[in-house]
């Protein structure tokens, strides 16, 4: 299982500021294909007491583990520069998403600016379209 895992890193796409698409579509699919990616599909269970059943401390027990492997593997596949900038969480699922904002930020600023070139740009007769 720890040999697969560390082929599987490799697998994954590193995210280096201009492929968050990808990125994200790499490291759902080979958290998926690993059976990592329970943290992601599931709100944190409750802790477990001494009165829970069997299922529920199973349940927490495998949360805890996909949350923490998904922590490691996205910080693993960031670059270190973006990985400084993303605000820390101890959820999974919580940090996906401020990755995830914050590059949809950047897509709508960069949208902005090829907007206003498309309708400043004019052409002058001399250059290519």
């Amino acid at each position: 299982m720890a040999m697969e895992l560390c082929l599987s890193l490799y697998v994954i796409k590193s995210l280096i500021g201009t492929n968050y698409e990808d990125w994200h579509e790499s490291l759902t699919i080979n958290l998926a294909i690993m059976h990592l990616d329970l943290a992601l599909r599931v709100d944190a269970p409750t802790k477990p007491t001494s009165e829970s059943t069997a299922a529920e401390k199973t349940l927490y027990k495998q949360w805890v583990h996909s949350n923490r492997t998904c922590l490691m593997i996205m910080k693993y596949t960031i670059d270190k520069s973006i990985r400084q900038s993303i605000s820390d969480t101890d959820n999974a699922k919580e940090y996906l998403e401020a990755v995830g904002k914050k590059f949809t930020k950047f897509d709508k600023a960069k949208e902005g600016t090829l907007m206003k070139l498309l309708t400043t740009t004019t052409y002058d007769g001399v250059s290519g379209v």
